[in-house]
């Protein structure tokens, strides 16, 4: 039972993960993202005394914790798979969940380079194969990597900001993120199909830049979290968590406090505060608070999740929508695609900051429902199946490769 049995903590933690990232995702839609905050008050589009105190919370609250989450699952849910199939072959598992792998490469490019410049899913293809790695280690050595990871994404900003980066080249940078920015404006809001399509593969490479310049800004907390998620599948967590909950208790009353402060550091510029005098400390500062700011709430609002959870009609409608987590993730950007872009309703640059959120929640809630009638006939989503069905074909024909 305790290898097949699904978890519904797992489920409903997934779902309201969905909720954080399309609250994020969706400001690229309607360019807040993009937009500098004077030509958001220009365009007439949101006030000071409702954008200012609005984007501070989005960002301090939601900005970077749950893609994290979302990674932390990734992990957990990689020991999940193995775990089931260990008795049946020594490598059967392992070969299924590289087959996985590829398959969502290919889904994350296409997502990517088609659909949406925000795709997180080639990410967690390419550094998933680590897990492989990892899997064998001990809790103990993977702990060691993590904090090894930690120090070595603050090292690497101390040096860049210290000895590399000056006034001018953080100028330069942001003057050319802003022309990019504006390029992509006028592409969102008035491109053709083709034209939009065309810019989707520049974002992605812009993105891949910026983690990597950013000393793997991105890819460094994914990894984090997708070693906590593996060592919280070798220690079972989730099938004790009754027997753990006063531990999760602790944690969150331990961490919230300064984990929210650190987080907050890194926001105060939506008021215009800074820190010190130099421009560049202040954006290393900003950079590393945010750092670990995002995996101290990542694992505050794990704790919290599961602490709150009740099998109650709310908490199982969430947990269904988690449970077609990969189809609600792609349904969000069809659905924003229609929403947004000219060649359809032709949103972008139509709305205020809030009126972006509502619109998120909207969608949510259209998705909880879509997802709450399909589980009465489906207990998979469909693109869940077609990755899962597809790995499977993968292994079949390999097996009778090897026959031959």
């Amino acid at each position: 039972m305790e290898k097949t049995q699904r978890i519904a903590h797992i489920d409903f933690i997934r779902g309201c993960a969905l909720l954080g990232i399309l609250l994020i995702n969706i400001q690229t839609y309607t360019l807040h993202f993009f937009l500098p905050e004077k030509q958001i008050y220009l365009l007439g589009l949101d006030q000071p005394e409702i954008y200012r105190p609005l984007k501070f919370f989005i960002s301090w609250l939601v900005h970077g914790q749950f893609y994290t989450i979302y990674s932390f699952l990734f992990g957990l849910g990689f020991w999940f798979l193995l775990n089931k199939y260990k008795d049946e072959n020594s490598s059967f598992g392992t070969r299924l969940f590289k087959k996985r792998l590829w398959l969502l490469l290919a889904m994350g490019l296409i997502h990517g380079l088609v659909f949406w410049l925000g795709d997180i899913l080639h990410n967690y293809a390419i550094l998933g194969f680590t897990l492989l790695y990892f899997n064998k280690k001990e809790p103990k050595t993977i702990w060691k990597w993590i904090i090894g990871f930690v120090i070595l994404f603050i090292l690497f900003n101390c040096i860049k900001y210290g000895f590399f980066i000056t006034e001018e080249n953080i100028l330069q940078e942001r003057k050319e993120f802003e022309g990019i920015g504006q390029e992509l404006i006028k592409t969102i809001t008035k491109g053709t199909f083709w034209e939009i399509l065309g810019f989707q593969k520049i974002g992605v490479m812009i993105g891949t830049v910026i983690d990597v310049t950013g000393g793997f800004s991105f890819s460094t907390p994914t990894e984090i979290m997708f070693l906590l998620g593996l060592i919280t599948g070798k220690a079972k967590v989730f099938f004790r968590l009754q027997e753990l909950k006063p531990k999760f208790r602790k944690i969150v009353l331990t961490l919230i406090i300064p984990a929210l402060a650190i987080k907050g550091v890194s926001c105060l510029n939506f008021f215009g505060i800074e820190i010190t005098q130099s421009l560049v400390w202040n954006e290393f500062i900003e950079k590393t608070t945010s750092f670990i700011g995002i995996l101290l709430l990542a694992v505050c609002y794990l704790c919290l999740f599961a602490l709150l959870y009740r099998a109650n009609p709310l908490t199982r409608a969430i947990a269904n929508t988690g449970r077609f987590g990969l189809t609600n993730y792609l349904g969000q950007t069809i659905l924003c695609m229609l929403l947004f872009y000219p060649y359809a309703f032709g949103l972008s640059g139509k709305t205020s900051l809030w009126q972006a959120l509502l619109i998120a929640f909207t969608i949510y809630i259209l998705q909880i429902i879509i997802s709450n009638i399909y589980i009465r006939y489906n207990s998979i989503g469909p693109i869940e199946k077609i990755w899962r069905n597809m790995a499977l074909k993968m292994m079949k024909s390999e097996g009778r490769k090897k026959e031959i």
